[in-house]
């Protein structure tokens, strides 16, 4: 997969100058910014993509899928299950992310008007968003924004739901660490994005009104750290993705199977080795 991946957003099936378009100051950001994604405006070719109600509704391809990353990973089923969580959930959260904090308007999302291009070696290198637009902001977010936070809370709970059912019945994982693994997602998603946009208190603030006011399977206050000698902020995990299980068997730096002196320790640790 590439560094650079692209989020492509279409709406009403035709392409779009960015310049024209209502995301444009989101997504002209999010291209300046994002060290990971970048939207296009294009339309998906239905050849090599998949919708995500389909996904979600085929058992036989979701097992495949986690059968391969299974055998990628060293066959534990809970990582493979969190991992497809996230390749979906990933871009996903991160345009959402971008267009909270720039403003002013928010793409609706649904498990019908999200597609996924699939990459020749199994994974999803696109994600294609395509419908009217949420509620308009009119200005960006802040903590105060009560309806923005719980419609955001609500449209990432909604769109992955399906999925998330479908994976816990063909593996027979627990839906609770699926469930915190996006709720974790969303934590530190915002945070990265305020900390390009705005500020990171920004993103911070945007992501707790958001998982304090989301239905209950994400519904959290997330849990920061500020390294002593930078000031850095970070957002920890509440639960575990399972890494350490597969090929490697290494721990997250945030892990919370590790007791919280060793997370400081790496966090300061890595801190220190980029500055």
């Amino acid at each position: 997969m590439s560094r650079h991946n692209e989020i492509v957003v279409r709406r009403n099936s035709f392409e779009i100058d960015p310049e024209g378009h209502p995301l444009a100051p989101a997504i002209i950001a999010f291209n300046r910014g994002n060290g990971w994604y970048r939207v296009v405006l294009d339309q998906p070719d239905r050849g090599v993509w998949i919708g995500l109600a389909d996904l979600s509704s085929d058992r036989s391809e979701i097992d495949r899928r986690l059968s391969q990353l299974e055998a990628a990973w060293g066959g534990h089923a809970g990582y493979a299950a969190t991992s497809l969580v996230q390749q979906v959930s990933h871009p996903l959260i991160s345009l959402l992310s971008w267009c909270v904090l720039s403003g002013p308007d928010i793409p609706a999302i649904a498990p019908g008007s999200v597609w996924l291009r699939q990459h020749p070696h199994g994974s999803f290198d696109r994600l294609a968003i395509s419908g009217d637009l949420f509620v308009p902001q009119g200005s960006s977010m802040g903590s105060d924004d009560e309806s923005v936070a719980t419609g955001v809370g609500a449209m990432i709970v909604d769109s992955l739901s399906p999925l998330v059912i479908a994976i816990r019945e063909v593996r027979k994982v627990g839906l609770t660490g699926l469930w915190h693994g996006v709720r974790d997602l969303v934590a530190r998603t915002f945070l990265m994005a305020g900390s390009t946009l705005r500020s990171v208190e920004t993103g911070m603030s945007a992501a707790e009104a958001i998982l304090t006011r989301a239905p209950d399977v994400i519904r959290a206050t997330p849990r920061w750290h500020r390294d002593q000698t930078t000031g850095m902020w970070f957002s920890l995990r509440s639960v575990c993705c399972l890494a350490y299980t597969g090929v490697g068997g290494l721990y997250c730096d945030t892990c919370p199977l590790l007791d919280d002196e060793e997370v400081i320790h790496r966090l300061a640790s890595n801190v220190a080795g980029a500055s």
